[in-house]
Order: structure tokens, then sequence, then C-alpha cells
């Protein structure tokens, strides 16, 4: 008990009571009366230490427990968002695809009526042109 073994020396004090009260000795039985009530309770002390110690490691086990399924409910329900997101991704890119491609049928259309403007207007002048040159002949003719 002096060494700071108190589980081993109430086994031992109530070992030695037992061996006290089988061979009827009153001296070992008074002798360990007066040191059995020292060693219990320095033994009951250890023992609510070591409930208490599990008590509270246990609370904290099952807040840590909580804490990691409540973490593991957060993850997953940011893994279905995030799922959802990549979804919504991809079908605006898809949209967007086709919009380009839409856009660029547009341009290429655009450029073959411009270039057909550009011929109908080329004509256009050059008849134009030709005009001009025929009636300053038919002036200078007159003339």
């Amino acid at each position: 008990f002096e060494e700071g073994k108190i589980e081993q020396a109430n086994r031992y004090i109530n070992f030695a009571m037992e061996d006290a009260l089988f061979f009827n000795s009153p001296y070992r039985f008074v002798h360990l009366s007066t040191i059995l009530p020292i060693i219990n309770d320095a033994y009951q002390l250890e023992s609510n230490r070591q409930k208490r110690n599990l008590k509270i490691f246990g609370s904290i086990a099952t807040v840590l427990s909580l804490l990691l399924i409540i973490a593991v409910v957060l993850i997953l329900k940011q893994l279905n968002n995030l799922s959802r997101a990549r979804n919504e991704i991809r079908k605006n890119n898809t949209k967007l695809r086709e919009l380009n491609d839409k856009l660029t049928n547009s341009n290429h259309s655009l450029k073959e009526s411009n270039l057909i403007k550009e011929r109908y207007i080329a004509n256009f002048l050059k008849i134009c042109s030709d005009n001009i040159d025929k009636f300053d002949e038919f002036r200078k003719t007159v003339g």
C-alpha cells in the first residue's frame, strides 16, 4: 500500500482477512481490521476515480463519434450537391456547344450572303459605270 500498489494491497489484505477468519485468529483479525479500512477506502477512491475517468472517456468517445457521424453526413450532402452541380454543368456545356454550333452555322450563312451581296453590288456598280460611259459617249456624239 505504501508503494502505491493499491489494487495489489487490496487483494493481499482481503486474502489475509479471509485466512484470519478461516483460522480464527483474533490477534490477526484485530491487526488486519485496523489496516483494512485504510486500504479499502483507498481502493474505493481509486476505483471511483477509474470509473469517473471511464465515464469521461466514454463521453468524449460518444461526442467524437457523433461529430464523426455529423461530418460524414455533411460530406455526403456536399458530395451529392457537387454531383448535381457537375450534372448541371454538363447539361449547360452541352447546350452551349449546340448554341455555339448554331452560331457558327449562322456566321457561315452570313459570310455567304455577304459574298453574294458584294457580287451584286459589284455588278450593279459595273452596270452603272458602263451606263455612265455610254451616256458620256452619247453626250459627246450629240455634242
